[in-house]
């Protein structure tokens, strides 16, 4: 399985979910019922959702995960760098998805739920249904965890039934040709002139920062100055052999659950030791595993000073990964331990050695702060100011049909010109390259852009010249580009549906002080 079916966890899950599908109602107005039943959590289409309809579409999300259903649970949101919003997206776009079907007549029948359980790879042998390892499925990953062959077919029924509304809603969509040549300008090579606004160069006009304007802006905003909360942990990761990640289709989804099997078994053991006493190291060693065990670091995964990034400091540490990040701030107590969360073809599991609270830094702390802010923030300006003057006389000066290099002289500036910028050359690019690329394909040969925005300033871009699109290049991406573009035009009218059949979902929560007692 591509992720962790857990045990005894489904009032755990509930909890996840009504602290988490707010975030999902914000636009709509709640309603004070009177009278709410204690198992009561939200309205949906105007119909009361309890614990119950929670729990068991909780269920039917990791149901979804231990079958390898990976496709559909990322299309309904299901796969967030966050666990609990992960799982919120995926409850209420279910919801919404059971209820279209119904309403666009698109539910399929037991015949063609049946025939798609037979084509999961997981109850297959060698291209065929195998009834045996149906049997051992329902055996060994169905019923210790309280689900049941109805909770299968209800999975694949809404799996099908959102393929089918997905492809009722995106059937219209069409792309011409005239659309995929104008997206192809991107392998066509451009020759350009920039003019650059460094932040940097202003500084130095800058006059120095008094000791009371730095102590009036540190009172004034004395509740910004909160240091961050930290955290460390030590974590494991499980992965695939290097002869299983050569592995394909339903081989590799195989290798994959015995995986997450593992992971899960060593989590249950480790919990286990940890509080009977024994120490993580111990553990580790007594199950030849090598945790990772890093030093403080922030919810961006910096284990640097406060303000100072990580890469700039002697002898700091990798970049700590994100899900071991999101993981290790979800975590309420020294000594948790996390889900086994999938990441790629691997499995993490995190526990969490400390954790440093936020306090109120004091004006001594951040005085060097405030002073670079704000004489940055002078800078920035001055700037700006520079950048858009500039523009303002280039463009005078080109309507008066100088040449671009002679309207840039009247402004005292020299631009910069990259000659024959080619798309394919792009992993030889440097990142102000990219930017400067990208800010070329909205322009016309001989216009001039808006101010554009760097992470070391601004600039001004002409677009001198765009070389022809050669038919080779034509005949080599046309067609990539036309599927691209193809998708993400379905994609976007299939996020607007969604959007709108949610708002007409009217989910509303149901405060708990309504609640009966």
């Amino acid at each position: 399985m591509l992720s962790t079916i857990r045990n005894n966890q489904y009032s755990l899950t509930f909890f996840i979910v009504i602290a988490t599908i707010v975030s999902f109602v914000w636009l709509y107005n709640r309603t004070n019922l009177a009278q709410v039943g204690a198992n009561d959590v939200a309205t949906v289409y105007g119909h009361v959702i309890q614990q119950a309809d929670i729990e068991r579409r909780a269920r039917e999300y990791q149901l979804a995960i231990a079958l390898g259903l990976t496709d559909f649970v990322r299309e309904l949101g299901g796969f967030a760098e966050n666990e609990e919003a992960a799982l919120s997206e995926f409850i209420l776009n279910s919801m919404v998805i059971q209820h279209e079907a119904v309403l666009l007549n698109v539910v399929p029948n037991e015949e063609s739920i049946a025939a798609e359980i037979r084509l999961l790879p997981a109850f297959q042998t060698e291209g065929a249904f195998d009834p045996s390892k149906y049997q051992q499925f329902m055996k060994e990953q169905l019923a210790p965890r309280g689900f049941t062959e109805h909770h299968l077919e209800e999975m694949i029924g809404e799996m099908l039934s959102y393929r089918r509304l997905h492809q009722l809603v995106i059937s219209p969509v069409t792309v011409s040709e005239a659309q995929v040549r104008e997206a192809a300008r991107i392998y066509q090579p451009v020759t350009a002139d920039v003019i650059r606004f460094s932040k940097d160069t202003y500084l130095k006009d800058i006059k120095p920062i008094s000791t009371e304007e730095e102590k009036a802006f540190y009172e004034k905003n004395k509740t910004a100055f909160i240091s961050e909360e930290k955290r460390s942990v030590s974590y494991f990761v499980f992965s695939l052999s290097p002869a299983a990640e050569k592995l394909q289709g339903k081989e590799r989804v195989h290798a994959l659950q015995q995986l997450a099997t593992a992971a899960t078994a060593f989590k249950k053991k480790s919990e286990d030791s940890i509080k009977s006493g024994k120490n993580l190291a111990l553990i580790a060693k007594e199950n030849a595993k090598a945790p990772v065990t890093t030093s403080l670091f922030n919810r961006r995964g910096e284990s640097g000073e406060e303000g100072v990034p990580s890469k700039q400091q002697k002898g700091a540490s990798p970049k700590i990964p994100e899900v071991v990040t999101t993981s290790a701030f979800s975590l309420a107590q020294e000594k948790d331990f996390s889900e086994v969360i999938p990441s790629n073809s691997s499995f993490y599991l995190v526990m969490l050695e400390k954790k440093v609270p936020s306090h109120q830094l004091t004006f001594v702390e951040v005085a060097s702060k405030i002073d670079s802010f704000l004489r940055g923030q002078q800078a920035e300006k001055f700037m700006k100011e520079a950048a858009y003057n500039t523009l303002i006389d280039v463009r005078k000066a080109l309507k008066e049909e100088k040449s671009f290099a002679e309207a840039a002289a009247l402004t005292h500036h020299t631009p910069e010109i990259l000659s024959n910028l080619s798309f394919q050359e792009k992993k030889a690019w440097s990142a102000d390259q990219r930017l400067i690329f990208q800010a070329t394909l909205t322009l016309n040969e001989k216009e001039l852009s808006e101010v554009k925005h760097a992470p070391w300033g601004d600039f001004i871009i002409y677009l001198d010249h765009r070389a022809p699109l050669s038919n080779a290049d034509w005949d080599t991406h046309h067609a990539a580009i036309e599927q691209e573009f193809l998708e993400q035009e379905q994609n976007m009218i299939f996020a607007q549906w969604l959007t709108k059949a949610r708002g007409d979902a009217r989910v509303t929560m149901l405060h708990q002080r309504n609640r009966k007692k």
